[in-house]
């Protein structure tokens, strides 16, 4: 079953996937970025650095910002990061584990204009969810969190790593969040970079993957009228335009403030796909140089995602 492109950009400027630390209170088997509590931070820009380029994204025509981690929430200064956007011209979502979801952290999240919040949940029971999360009662915190962010206003979407294990919990998982009034969830499946490529048994091979899209249509004809299913599988999958969006449509700042034109292709090429960083030019001048240089390579893969190339390149080095 063929993927689509995980990433649903602006029809309009530019989204940036921004993983502003590697910190993080759990320590997840498939984390993509390989963070936890115990990571490097000594790279990552000062606050007072990040909330400038901050102020800068309107500028360089960012019309949406998507903050990832490592756990964002638990970045120094993070909700005045938030704060420092022009939400005029700017959407924002955050994505978290929701384990910090308190009321405090939620009405400023509301304050500061916040779009969507994204919190991922692996599973339908805590027995799942802990286990690749591997911290006890990360579950019923998570749930916990997100409930109290849809009780408060916020535009809450859940975000499931779907995995040969947590597959038959599917079902569970969705009436906990019809029940609690989440308006839309979206399935993926673990992509084999970070400490995720440490653990092969979590990826969905062949024979689990048509399994998948036939859950998902069984999913979709049982919820469908009460939630939004989200996933990049197969013919029903929410695909992106033909081609690599990254061409003209995408950015990624990772934690120590590099910017390139897609997170999966920096984690797989980072030697290519570095366009500069944020601490040593302008977020409008990288753009520019982007614009001007990788572009052409990212046109040479039009047809398609240039990950193949890059996973392959990786695969040699």
């Amino acid at each position: 079953m063929e993927e689509s492109c995980r990433f649903r950009p602006p029809t309009v400027g530019r989204q940036v996937t921004w993983e502003v630390t590697r910190f993080c209170n759990l320590l997840c088997d498939h984390c993509c970025t390989d963070s936890g509590p115990t990571v490097d931070r000594r790279a990552e820009p000062t606050t007072a650095a990040l909330v400038e380029v901050a102020g800068q994204l309107a500028d360089a025509d960012i019309t949406k910002v998507y903050f990832s981690g490592g756990e964002p929430l638990l970045r120094e200064g993070f909700l005045d990061l938030l704060e420092a956007i022009n939400t005029d011209r700017v959407r924002v979502h955050v994505v978290s584990n929701g384990y910090h979801l308190d009321e405090t952290t939620i009405e400023r999240l509301k304050s500061a204009g916040l779009g969507k919040l994204g919190v991922s949940l692996d599973g339908g029971d805590a027995t799942q969810h802990d286990r690749l999360r591997r911290r006890k009662g990360a579950f019923e915190r998570t749930v916990a969190g997100i409930s109290r962010a849809v009780a408060a206003g916020l535009g809450v979407g859940v975000s499931v790593t779907v995995t040969p294990t947590n597959l038959h919990t599917l079902d569970s998982l969705m009436d906990t969040l019809v029940g609690i009034g989440v308006p839309v969830v979206s399935l993926h499946s673990v992509f084999p970079v970070g400490r995720a490529a440490r653990h092969p048994e979590l990826l969905l091979r062949a024979a689990a993957l048509s399994g998948f899209e036939r859950k998902v249509r069984d999913l979709e004809a049982r919820y469908g009228q009460h939630i939004t299913i989200d996933h990049n599988f197969g013919s029903g999958g929410s695909r992106a335009d033909a081609g690599c969006p990254a061409q003209t449509r995408l950015l990624h700042i990772d934690p120590s403030g590099d910017v390139s034109p897609c997170s999966w292709l920096c984690k797989t090429d980072p030697r290519t796909y570095t366009l500069g960083n944020i601490t040593h030019a302008p977020l409008r001048e990288i753009v520019d140089t982007y614009c001007q240089g990788l572009d052409s390579l990212l046109r040479s893969q039009a047809a398609g995602c240039p990950l193949p190339l890059a996973i392959s390149r990786r695969a040699k080095s």
